[in-house]
Order: structure tokens, then C-alpha cells, then sequence
């Protein structure tokens, strides 16, 4: 079965989503972080929050039917916030060694300001980041697709772009 072209998938994202998703005012303060969705400038990578007050999130990729499951978490006042990002993890009460069968990911998660200055991760109810910077996740997620069989290469990207809103 051949993928859908590309272009398609952030509509197919948007209806993964609890809500309608719109292109327009997402920037200046018009999304809230909760509801933001992020993207490579070539779109094929999508993250998006699901709009939970935890900020939980989906990521999709081109050449890929799977929706993977991330989560943030703050680790102290001085580390800033991480996330993880699974695939496919047993329900329930896990062990370490299932969770670390699951894992794509594990990173910290930072913004960057118009001034390339380095930010943490606005609250869920906040003005959503225009640029979200996850070190390492490029490389953790093309490795994860070729583990996976797939050997169509996403690029390697530094950062995610603020691309939609829900409403």
C-alpha cells in the first residue's frame, strides 16, 4: 500500500485531534500551549498537543501510520521540562525494562525566543512557543523508522515550528 502524499497529513493529523485544528493566529499569542501543533518546515514531522493541562502530545511522521504517545515532565527548577516519547507501551503498570523497549525518545525540551535566547516550555494555559528545540529527537525518531523497516529518511531538523492551532 503506497502512503498519501505528504500534503495530506496534517489533515490527517487534525482529525486525530479531540478538536477542529485551524492554520490562522497562531502567532502573537493567539494559541495557548496546550493546543499548539508544531512541525519541520517540510512538514514531516508533526507534534501536537492533545490539550490536556499536562501537556501530553501525538507525533506523526510522513511514511508512517503510526501516532506516537509523548508526555512532558518538569524534572526541577533547574533542569527545565523533558518529555518522552513512546511507541506502542504495554496499558497498565509497566516495567523498566518495557518501558525502555517503548521508548523512541527521552529529552529536555526547551524554546527559543525571537533573540535565539533558550526558554522553557510556556504552561498549558500560556501564549504557546513559536519554536520548540527537542535535542536529540531527529536522530532518535529517523533511528526508530529504519528499526522499524522504514527506510524512507526524514531529515535531520533542529527544531519545530509553530504551524496550528486548535480551536
Amino acid at each position: 500500500m503506497q502512503s498519501a502524499p505528504f500534503h495530506l497529513l496534517p489533515m490527517m493529523a487534525a482529525c486525530l485531534l479531540a478538536g477542529p485544528v485551524m492554520a490562522q493566529d497562531t502567532h502573537a499569542g493567539g494559541c495557548l500551549q496546550a493546543l499548539a501543533g508544531y512541525g519541520t518546515v517540510d512538514e514531516q514531522v508533526l507534534l501536537e498537543f492533545t490539550g490536556s493541562a499536562d501537556l501530553s502530545f501525538r507525533v506523526l511522521t510522513d511514511g508512517s501510520d503510526q501516532v506516537l504517545s509523548g508526555y512532558m515532565y518538569s524534572v526541577g527548577e533547574e533542569g527545565g521540562d523533558e518529555a518522552i516519547v513512546l511507541d506502542n507501551c504495554p496499558e497498565g503498570d509497566v516495567t523498566g525494562e518495557e518501558l525502555a523497549t517503548c521508548t523512541i525518545w527521552r529529552g529536555q525540551v526547551r524554546t527559543v525566543d525571537e533573540n535565539n535566547n533558550d526558554r522553557s516550555l510556556p504552561g498549558a494555559d500560556q501564549a504557546a512557543a513559536e519554536i520548540l528545540v527537542l535535542d536529540g529527537f531527529a536522530q532518535a525518531l529517523g533511528d526508530w523508522r529504519i528499526s522499524g523497516g522504514n527506510a524512507n529518511p526524514l531529515p535531520l531538523f533542529e527544531q519545530l515550528t509553530l504551524m496550528a492551532c486548535q480551536e
